[in-house]
């Protein structure tokens, strides 16, 4: 954080800067009552308030101009989100007012806050650890049931007790071990059989943790769907009709689509982000020949490939490349015959592949329920049965491989006889990386790369 400082009063409006009906404002630190104080008139009225209930007051200008009659609420430390004194000012919605409100408290000596601030305090002052402070950035950019229930589960604690548990196994570990070297070698706190059966099940625990990386997060962030296949065979349809819209242009005439169009669709609570792509055939147009470029990008960067074709036309040798390359790239794999609605439809025609083949009609709708329904189980297929804690950020991912990986090498350590002084730097290193995610280890870098995403005002 630049200009970060613990003894700052903190500013921003926490709301958005639109008109609107109402707008909220907080401040947080030492002066925080005092800042608002000073514009309140002659007589105390926040700083004798009692907390947590609302106050109606005036709020005057530095010049003493009033300006907006506005609502207080006052959160004394240590009892509020950030920890310190926090005062949250509710004003109307008039951006000319915001603007004069938030000029007042700066010269009255606030600072603006930056974005994070309030739950980088909050992390500081022991409110919230790692994991819960991310938890609430996804809360605020959460746009289906399932990635909201996630945030919620890691704010409310739920991966940060299972790793601190894992982590505390480690400690446990750790402090009989030392012990082993306080006291003389005949001197034994932790039977060696004791420890690797400890190690082994870390690192199945660990390994589980790891392997639902994929699905918490296809469920934060969506998952990305490439529609692929040549021009005219009704991609653009597709996506129209998945959305109930009309949102990509339909022609009768090849090459209408020239760039990737991705939107977002929620089904069953999964998010699914849908690429229509240009379609895919020879041609000298440089723009065109841009845009299947970017079709090849998006077929590389996908979680799930729907490979379209034309089910009223023979298959042609550009349908079967199509499809070799689709296969190529060792992704899930849906494969769409469209126009079922025509006479000429014949969808034996086409090379079989074992991933699922789903024949509908983008004009008639017919076998849409299917082809959703295939959608949600591309979803489910990377949930791991009864898997209950996922992680859904590289971060988390990175942490809990470096982890497994000093776990294995203390295992390796223990087959070998090593003596207790060679296992403690592999177990000190998977405490460490574990704490990593937590937060109870951390650096000034990853709490700024992990701050700098979040909006002002949170």
């Amino acid at each position: 954080m630049n200009n970060y400082s613990l003894a700052d009063t903190i500013v921003a409006l926490a709301s958005g800067k639109a008109p609107s009906a109402l707008a909220l404002i907080r401040i947080s630190g030492k002066q925080a009552v005092d800042l608002v104080e000073q514009h309140l008139g002659e007589k105390p009225i926040l700083s004798s308030a009692p907390a947590r209930k609302a106050t109606v007051a005036k709020f005057y200008t530095p010049s003493g101009l009033w300006l907006d009659q506005v609502v207080l609420t006052k959160y004394s430390a240590p009892a509020s989100y950030t920890g310190e004194d926090v005062v949250e000012l509710s004003c109307h919605g008039s951006l000319f007012i915001i603007d004069r409100i938030l000029q007042s408290l700066l010269l009255a000596g606030g600072r603006m806050a930056e974005p994070g601030e309030f739950t980088l305090r909050a992390f500081l002052n022991g409110k919230m650890d790692l994991i819960q402070a991310e938890a609430v950035a996804d809360m605020i950019q959460s746009n289906t049931p399932k990635n909201l229930g996630q945030a919620l589960a890691q704010l409310g604690g739920e991966l940060s007790e299972y790793v601190q548990r894992l982590r505390q196994q480690l400690i446990d570990a750790q402090a009989l071990l030392m012990l082993e070297l306080d006291f003389n070698e005949e001197e034994v706190f932790l039977h060696r059989s004791e420890l690797a059966q400890l190690l082994q099940k870390l690192d199945s625990q660990l390994s589980a943790l790891i392997s639902s990386f994929e699905y918490g997060r296809l469920v934060r962030e969506g998952m990305l769907v490439a529609i692929v296949g040549k021009t005219n065979v009704g991609k653009s349809s597709l996506l129209n009709r998945l959305l109930k819209k009309d949102r990509a242009l339909v022609s009768d005439f090849p090459g209408t689509t020239r760039d990737t169009l991705e939107e977002t669709i929620s089904i069953n609570g999964y998010l699914f982000r849908l690429v229509d792509t240009a379609g895919l055939r020879s041609s000298t147009d440089p723009v065109e020949q841009m845009g299947m470029q970017r079709t090849r990008n998006s077929m590389a960067d996908a979680d799930l490939l729907v490979c379209m074709v034309d089910g009223s036309q023979p298959e042609e040798e550009e349908d079967r490349q199509l499809l070799r390359d689709c296969q190529a790239l060792d992704k899930p794999l849906l494969r769409i015959i469209n126009k079922k609605d025509k006479p000429s439809f014949s969808p034996s025609a086409f090379s079989l592949l074992p991933s699922t083949t789903i024949s509908l009609s983008c004009k008639t709708g017919e076998g849409f329920e299917q082809f959703e329904q295939a959608l949600i189980n591309q979803a489910l297929s990377h949930r791991a049965p009864q898997q209950g804690v996922f992680i859904d950020k590289i971060r988390h991912q990175q942490s809990l491989l470096a982890g497994r990986s000093a776990i294995r090498q203390a295992l390796h350590a223990l087959q070998q006889n090593y003596s207790a002084e060679f296992l403690l730097p592999d177990l000190t290193a998977a405490q460490d990386a574990l704490g990593e995610i937590t937060g109870q280890v951390t650096t000034q870098d990853v709490l700024h790369d992990i701050f700098s995403r979040f909006c002002i005002g949170k």
